[in-house]
């Protein structure tokens, strides 16, 4: 959030923080940033996104979310303007489902996560629509997240929701987490330059498991369509020095330095070093971070054979 902040170069007076709620980050962050402009009657602009894309890196087909998508609402207090109606669920108690565990890649249990769907977020909906709103003709257009096509599908069957009214986009974005919801209003909606209002249905779920709905009216005229690009932002050298420029002689200079030696070579064990201990693979994961910008597991670096390992991962 906060580099997000300087590339757009707002006011320090702005609060800027994360929300890390994937799927369901969307809707949360709506909620979040609604209810604090209810309070100081202000501006705000929630950012949402998923991508596998880094400047210079191949990506990562083997991942969970294989979706890279980004996008911006801005919103303002209004007297004006109708009150959001919105409702937010969580049950930990099924964490396991679907998850991601610190510097490894996503885990999920994908027939519990289409039930998930097809139950619990398709009662909500009904239920939302029952208790919040008079039927389904509230409501212009349903967006949901596009985890895929099949839960999409099987919640608005089980909540009984006119499929004339439902927005995809999945089929041609895949599964872009945070992101999918408002890229489907682009994606459906985002060349008109229509002044009319129309009334939409929000919904995400996903990781925690998380689950929420949010009802609003939005004219058509400020939904944008999508941008499509290969172009990815990088401006990782104002807070690391991007891909290493430090010589081989600067490599084992700071290898020597973690290791409390005066010297090493490249063919050197990394077991042979008294001091190649877990104080060690901290400083090696700091110096891979300042120059890579990313940010190693533990475990990787102990599986290091000899300082020829660390300088490649520091970078070349």
């Amino acid at each position: 959030a906060f580099l997000i902040q300087n590339r757009l170069k707002l006011s320090k007076k702005c609060m800027v923080y994360d929300i890390n709620f994937g799927c369901d980050g969307t809707i949360v962050g709506l909620i979040t940033i609604g209810n604090i402009l209810q309070n100081i009657k202000g501006k705000g602009l929630l950012l949402v996104g998923e991508s596998n894309a880094i400047a210079g890196k191949d990506i990562n087909r083997n991942a969970l979310l294989e979706g890279d998508a980004a996008a911006a609402i801005a919103l303002q207090y209004s007297e004006e303007q109708k009150e959001i109606k919105y409702a937010q669920f969580s049950d930990g108690s099924r964490a396991n489902l679907l998850y991601k565990p610190f510097g490894k890649p996503g885990v999920m249990d994908g027939n519990a996560v289409l039930l998930f769907g097809i139950s619990d977020v398709a009662e909500s909906v009904k239920t939302f629509v029952q208790e919040k709103l008079t039927s389904v003709d509230d409501v212009d257009y349903f967006v949901f997240h596009q985890a895929q096509k099949l839960i999409v599908d099987g919640i608005v069957q089980e909540a009984g929701i006119p499929a004339e009214k439902v927005l995809y986009s999945c089929e041609n974005y895949g599964n872009t987490s945070s992101a999918s919801v408002p890229l489907t209003l682009c994606s459906e909606l985002g060349e008109s330059q229509d002044d009319e209002k129309i009334k939409v249905l929000l919904c995400g779920y996903g990781i925690g498991l998380s689950w929420g709905i949010l009802y609003t009216e939005i004219e058509k005229k400020c939904i944008l369509p999508v941008i499509e690009t290969d172009y990815v932002y990088n401006d990782r050298d104002q807070y690391n020095k991007g891909d290493s420029v430090m010589t081989r002689e600067e490599k084992l200079e700071v290898i020597a330095d973690i290791l409390e030696v005066e010297e090493v070579e490249e063919d050197n064990v990394l077991e042979d070093f008294e001091t190649w201990d877990s104080i060690a693979v901290l400083s090696v994961i700091s110096v891979i971070t300042e120059e890579t910008g990313l940010f190693p597991h533990a475990n990787e670096i102990k599986k290091f054979k000899t300082v020829s390992d660390i300088m490649k991962a520091i970078g070349d």
